[in-house]
């Protein structure tokens, strides 16, 4: 019997590396998950991927499902990850929604089903964990995130996610502008579960361009300096060094001062000065700090993403895309 919930499924599209990929991710959704459902929805975020690796991507789709169960949504420039996401997130009207950032399958068929019916049991957000992140950089930063970030509010390398309708109302009230989902999904206090599933047998890993890397390091930095404790404790760390210094250099100093009759003229004022400077420096430094984490939810008002355009997919509007044309009908998010 087919679940009577309604689904939607995000994909985010930037660069299709080669079209084996295409048809293994479609052949994995639709048996491992759409035919499953009678009402579901699937939404192609299109983040500057153009031409033929686009149509191509849906056509793949529309062998499966119907062409009016697809919408595509054409940012107007290069967005990234997290932006694109949430443009696919605001328009889908699922029950649950199913967010697939990438399109390399590295995760068993029947995972995407266990995923659902984990969050059927009461969890609103539940992911697939790869056991093993083959990713050096990404070791890096969940390691240094998660040492910033009380245990509860950990992440880690994920695959792909299904969120309930109440924990995508309890994300978007945080503020219209999402920097780090995944983030807001760890802190947002709804019950929350991982999935870890063995990926030894997926050797190869999936390919990132240029535009893509710098925007994930950019991705990387901000979310240590918002969201962690680690810059704060970074800076606290040398102003206690700098403390010591301070401490050692005034007994020194004062020794000198009385024991010595060889102390250069002005050196213990000098030596005193600088030490005390450098430490008021960084716990300054380290107030200014906690306060910019304090106001971060207080800039964060406006939307940070802009639409190009919002159409159903029918056999007309492909043709015309196809041939270089567009006919859309522009929907407001």
């Amino acid at each position: 019997m087919k679940e009577v919930n309604f689904i939607s499924c995000v994909i985010y599209l930037h660069k299709i590396h080669n079209k084996q990929d295409g048809e293994k991710f479609v052949e994995n959704l639709y048996h491992g998950l759409l035919q499953n459902f009678k009402n579901y929805e699937v939404i192609l975020v299109n983040d500057s991927c153009r031409g033929d690796e686009l149509s191509d991507f849906i056509n793949m789709l529309c062998v499966r499902i119907s062409r009016n169960d697809i919408t595509i949504i054409d940012m107007a420039d290069y967005s990234g990850i997290e932006n694109s996401m949430l443009a696919g997130d605001d328009l889908a009207i699922g029950d649950y929604i199913f967010e697939f950032e990438v399109l390399g399958v590295s995760y068993p068929q029947e995972l995407l089903m266990d995923i659902y019916h984990k969050c059927q049991t009461g969890y609103d957000i539940v992911s697939a964990r790869p056991e093993h992140n083959k990713y050096f950089a990404s070791k890096i930063f969940y390691a240094l995130y998660n040492m910033g970030v009380d245990k509860q509010n950990r992440i880690y390398s994920e695959t792909f996610r299904v969120i309930s309708r109440r924990a995508y109302n309890r994300v978007s009230a945080f503020g219209k502008i999402i920097p780090y989902r995944k983030t807001f999904y760890a802190s947002c206090g709804l019950r929350r579960y991982a999935i870890v599933y063995d990926n030894s047998s997926y050797g190869r890993k999936e390919r990132i361009d240029h535009s893509e890397m710098a925007y994930k390091i950019r991705l990387a930095i901000n979310s240590l300096l918002m969201f962690t404790k680690t810059p704060r404790r970074f800076i606290l760390g040398i102003s206690l060094c700098f403390l010591l210094l301070f401490v050692t250099i005034a007994y020194r100093a004062f020794d000198y001062y009385f024991h010595s009759q060889e102390v250069v003229p002005g050196w213990t004022t000098t030596m005193l000065y600088l030490s005390a400077a450098f430490f008021g420096i960084f716990v300054i430094m380290a107030v200014v700090i906690k306060y910019l984490s304090l106001i971060l939810n207080t800039i964060l008002k406006n939307k940070s993403y802009h639409v190009e355009s919002v159409y159903k997919s029918t056999n007309d509007t492909e043709m015309n895309r196809t041939h270089g044309k567009q006919e859309t009908e522009k929907v407001e998010i």
